[in-house]
């Protein structure tokens, strides 16, 4: 009988144990391996929309992989990005998040990653970031998306969200600024189109 007891026991305390573990577990999603989708080729299109009335688009097209810094090789991403202008950018994927270069050419965090709701750091420009989310549905101009991140930055009177979708990228961005005492949206722009290039 004794025996059976200890049996029981032995069953029981582990069910028991991870039941209430889990209960204690929020906030939490499986992340992709990638927070920008990096296959050379990908195209994002975004629709720009300022102060409501002026509408343009702008299109990002990841061109190569490059390997550079500290005598390690390290994967570092280029895109151009068509704003007015053609504009390049490199990004890297750390464990910790996606990387940019400062005026001095330096890598610095700029989207931690993965990451869980209130998340707070500060960046190399002195941008106080903030996870207000990790599991936002968002509806843009491509479609209805979940599982979004929404990243707030906040310099000064700057103040600005950007709104990930994992394995994809950025899929929104807003500016606010504060108009008779309230904070209003100044421009933004959200993801019209989007083609992943397959990976080669």
């Amino acid at each position: 009988m004794e025996s059976k007891n200890v049996l029981l026991l032995i069953i029981i305390i582990p069910i028991l144990v991870l039941t209430s573990c889990k209960e204690n577990i929020t906030d939490v999603q499986e992340f992709p391996a990638n927070l920008i989708d990096v296959n050379v080729g990908t195209i994002w299109t975004y629709l720009h929309i300022i102060d409501k009335t002026h509408i343009s688009w702008t299109s990002r097209i990841l061109l190569d992989t490059i390997f550079i810094f500290n005598d390690k090789s390290e994967k570092w991403y280029l895109y151009e990005n068509v704003l007015g202008g053609l504009f390049f950018y490199f990004f890297t994927q750390r464990s910790d998040g996606i990387y940019h270069l400062n005026l001095l050419k330096e890598p610095y965090l700029v989207f931690k990653y993965p990451t869980k709701k209130n998340d707070t750091y500060i960046t190399w420009y002195g941008d106080t970031v903030k996870v207000l989310s990790t599991n936002d549905v968002v509806n843009v101009a491509v479609g209805k998306l979940e599982k979004c991140i929404v990243y707030n930055f906040k310099n000064g009177t700057e103040d600005r969200d950007y709104v990930f979708k994992p394995g994809i990228g950025e899929i929104k961005f807003i500016q606010y600024k504060i108009e008779n005492n309230q904070r209003v949206i100044d421009l933004s722009h959200e993801l019209s189109y989007f083609t992943s290039a397959k990976p080669k």
